[in-house]
Formats: C-alpha cells, sequence, structure tokens
C-alpha cells in the first residue's frame, strides 16, 4: 500500500507540474527521465549502502563546522547570544551569514569557487542535461541553503539571463540550511535528513526543469569569473564591499521575516473574528491533505 500511495504521488505531483508549466512544448522529457531516474538510484544508494549515509553525513558536518566557526566571530560581539540553552533566529540563522558569504567570496576572488563549479557542474550536466551552473548551484543548497547559496552566486547570477535566474529562483525553494542540520538529526532518525537533503538537489532541478525549462544556448552555459571585464577589484576592497553586501543582507531577511510573520499572525486574529476555532493553520491542513497523504504521511499525521 505504501508504495502503491508513493507510485500515485509521483504521477500525481509530476502531472501537477505539467499542468502548470510555463512552457509545456519546451519540457525536456529526456532530462525529466533522466533525473527521475537519478533521484530514484540515489534514493536507494543512500538508504541502502552506509558508505552513503556516510558520505553525506561526512560533507554535512563539514559545513556545520563552517556555521560554528561563525559562532565565534558572532559571541566576540554578542556573547550573551551564542552558546546559550536557545540561540535566537537572529544569532543562529542570519548572523552566520556574515561569514559564510565572504568565505566564498574570497574562493570566488582566487578562482577556487569557479573551478569547483566548471567541474562538478560538468558532471552534473552529464548525468542530469541541465546546464552547468544550475547544477552545481543545486549542490550549494544542499549544505549552504537558500539565502547564503543565493549570496554566494551574485556573480553568476548578475550576468545570466532572466529565464535562467527565475529558474535559480524555482530552484532555491528546495533547501536545507547546514545550521539546522543538526537540529533536525535531534528531532528523527538522521538516516532520513541526510538522505532528504540530496534528494531535494535533484528535485530541485527535477520541478524546475517541468515549471520553467529553458533552452541555454552552449555559449551561455558558462561560468562568471571576477576577470571577466579588465582588472579585477584590490582583494580588501572587493572583501569590505562583500562584508557590507552580507550585513545588507542579513537586515533585509530580518525584516522579511518580521513582516510576514505579523501578517500572518494578521490573518489569524481577522479569521478568529469569524469563528474562533478558524485559523490558517486549519484551512491549511484541510486543503493540503491529500498533498501531505501523497508524499507518504499517514494519515493520522498529514493534516
Amino acid at each position: 500500500m505504501f508504495f502503491f500511495v508513493n507510485l500515485l504521488g509521483l504521477v500525481v505531483f509530476l502531472g501537477i507540474g505539467v499542468l502548470v508549466s510555463r512552457n509545456r512544448k519546451e519540457i525536456q522529457w529526456r532530462a525529466v527521465a533522466s533525473l527521475l531516474t537519478l533521484n530514484l538510484v540515489l534514493a536507494w544508494f543512500l538508504t541502502s549502502f552506509q558508505i552513503g549515509r556516510d558520505m553525506i553525513t561526512a560533507a554535512a558536518s563539514g559545513f556545520t563546522e563552517l556555521i560554528n566557526i561563525s559562532y565565534v566571530g558572532i559571541a566576540f560581539v554578542f556573547p550573551d547570544w551564542v552558546n546559550v540553552p536557545q540561540m535566537n533566529f537572529f544569532a543562529a540563522g542570519l548572523l552566520p551569514i556574515l561569514f559564510v558569504v565572504p568565505l566564498f567570496d574570497i574562493l570566488t576572488y582566487f578562482g577556487i569557487l569557479p573551478f569547483i563549479i566548471r567541474w562538478v557542474g560538468k558532471l552534473l550536466t552529464f548525468l542530469t542535461r541541465a546546464p552547468k551552473f544550475e547544477s552545481f548551484f543545486a549542490i550549494e543548497m544542499m549544505f549552504l541553503g537558500n539565502t547564503e547559496a543565493l549570496a554566494v552566486s551574485k556573480l553568476q547570477l548578475m550576468r545570466m539571463s532572466k529565464e535562467r535566474v527565475l529558474t535559480i529562483g524555482l530552484m532555491s525553494m528546495s533547501c536545507v540550511t547546514a545550521a539546522l542540520i543538526a537540529v533536525y538529526v535531534k528531532m528523527m532518525p538522521a538516516e532520513y535528513v541526510v538522505t532528504a537533503i540530496p534528494l531535494n538537489v535533484i528535485n530541485a532541478l527535477l520541478v524546475s526543469s517541468i515549471l520553467h525549462p529553458v533552452k541555454v544556448a552552449p555559449e551561455e552555459d558558462t561560468i562568471a569569473t571576477l576577470s571577466e571585464g579588465g582588472e579585477r577589484e584590490p582583494f580588501f576592497s572587493y572583501l569590505a564591499e562583500s562584508i557590507l553586501g552580507a550585513g545588507r543582507l542579513v537586515l533585509i531577511i530580518c525584516a522579511n521575516v518580521i513582516a510576514i510573520v505579523a501578517l500572518l499572525k494578521c490573518v489569524n486574529v481577522l479569521l478568529g473574528l469569524l469563528h474562533a476555532s478558524l485559523s490558517l493553520e486549519l484551512i491549511l491542513g484541510v486543503v493540503l491533505f491529500p498533498f501531505a497523504w501523497l508524499l507518504g504521511l499517514a494519515p493520522a499525521e498529514a493534516f
């Protein structure tokens, strides 16, 4: 029964994707088939072989260590915000960006990140038929998370077409931040968490290739480097601009979170005026119940 529900869910979600696709005629079905096959094989490898889980766990631990290093800088300025029983969202989720973004900008400045993008992109492009940067961006999201991946890839995004940037926007909705992996593994078996992370990478490529298929010409499928367009900026000037950009990003995210959470609370208050038990959570629970069930959740948990 469980296998049947999962198979039905796969067909339903793919069908919805095709139905709402921006350009159904341009969907590359060979790429979709390749991504779907890779997803199933990867799921099998990560759930059936210990080496697969060990690889993902080791990589996740490395990126989590980066977050821990960022806490040293945060503690230097705000000692009462770090290493406490419950770190607030600003310290745990946003301030590490001030370290992660400049770090990856330094890797970009010296050509290390573009080199990795080029070769990892070639491998994933060979397997999935996706463009090189889109393939590598999926890897970035796997451990850095949405915001950090977008931030450290800003040079590439500035030089891409609007259509490809929209694809990246769609892909960025499927990710997990490295800082939260340690939290998730305390809430459920670690093997489920580490298996879901790379599968989200393939799903991001798969869904975006259906919702927003974009043909990328070979001459456009390039990796941006700082050497393009003349003499590059001095290192410390570049680093200072990177840090300021990361700071602006933190404030932008913080403003959005405050506004959206408050607006959702406002909606719940207004719904409560209509009926005491009515809430946005209740409405979403009813509307999304069949989709949660098709994802494999037990009926008692799906609501």
